[in-house]
């Protein structure tokens, strides 16, 4: 990681930002949240490209901010307090309907839920599940939902699991990888984001079907040329060197345009989403 990192907690929010690139504009910084599904200085690292092609791009600074934990961020990007969000699909369509932000772009690639067991483990289905440990790092997240509605449907109750609340999904991951818990449910893409080391001793045991990806949402007092300069920055990304270095370690595989129809697709998980909110399942 570059010594240039700096991480500044103001409270009640962390920031996560760089020094300006040479040649960023006296603009006001673009102030985008992002959610907080890997630890911050994973997160860092993981985006510190996206954000400074975006600052390059748009000739303005660029901050990343992220929140304590996934409960946190939902809230505050359902008010319109920041410039652009990062954020996943469900909870994007939430920022959209609740908070007027504009859908920009996402993720192309398709996000799947995934349930791994250490390589040494005897659980080989999810009907042994029963009576283990499974962590999880929070049931509002996309891949939560579909997953354990998936073992709904496969017979396996959640009283017949012992769940463990992880702070994010690498760090379900590593609880898997060190033995501290039998299974952890994650997104597939997470696996990209822990040492090596750890990842072979990983094996996966359960698969969802596709599901809608990260995207990219804008404030809506942005103009509609500044939005369209965002989207332009985000799908280009891929043709520049740092977009390729981006896509072959991060498990992604592009940034494409967003539409109507598309965010309407994700309706079926808002209620759901929702009732989560409300009872703080």
């Amino acid at each position: 990681m570059s010594p240039r990192a700096l991480f500044v907690v103001l409270l009640p929010l962390v920031l996560i930002t760089l020094s300006p690139a040479a040649g960023a504009s006296d603009r006001p910084a673009l102030r985008v949240a992002v959610v907080p599904y890997l630890t911050t200085s994973v997160l860092l690292k993981l985006f510190e490209p996206i954000r400074a092609h975006l600052e390059g791009e748009l000739k303005r600074p660029v901050e990343l901010y992220t929140a304590p934990d996934i409960r946190t961020h939902v809230r505050r990007i359902q008010k319109p307090d920041f410039d652009a969000v990062i954020t996943a699909a469900h909870m994007g369509r939430l920022a959209q309907l609740d908070a007027g932000y504009v859908p920009v772009a996402g993720f192309e690639s398709p996000l799947k839920g995934i349930i791994t067991v250490h390589k040494e483990s005897a659980i080989r289905d999810i009907s042994e599940l029963k009576g283990k440990t499974l962590s999880v790092n929070d049931r509002l997240l996309l891949v939560s939902i579909v997953t354990l509605q998936d073992l709904r449907n496969r017979g396996l109750r959640f009283e017949d699991v012992r769940f463990v609340s992880s702070v994010t999904q690498n760090s379900s991951l590593l609880s898997v990888a060190r033995g501290d818990v039998d299974a952890a449910i994650t997104a597939i893409f997470t696996l990209n984001q822990i040492p090596e080391a750890q990842r072979q001793d990983i094996r996966t045991i359960y698969t969802t079907d596709r599901l809608p990806n990260v995207m990219f949402l804008a404030n809506p007092r942005l103009s509609a040329a500044e939005r369209d300069a965002m989207r332009r920055a985000l799908t280009g990304f891929g043709r520049t060197p740092a977009g390729e270095q981006f896509f072959a370690t991060s498990g992604y595989n592009g940034i494409v345009p967003l539409d109507d129809a598309y965010m309407k697709t994700i309706d079926i998980y808002i209620p759901e989403t929702r009732r989560i909110l409300a009872s703080g399942g």
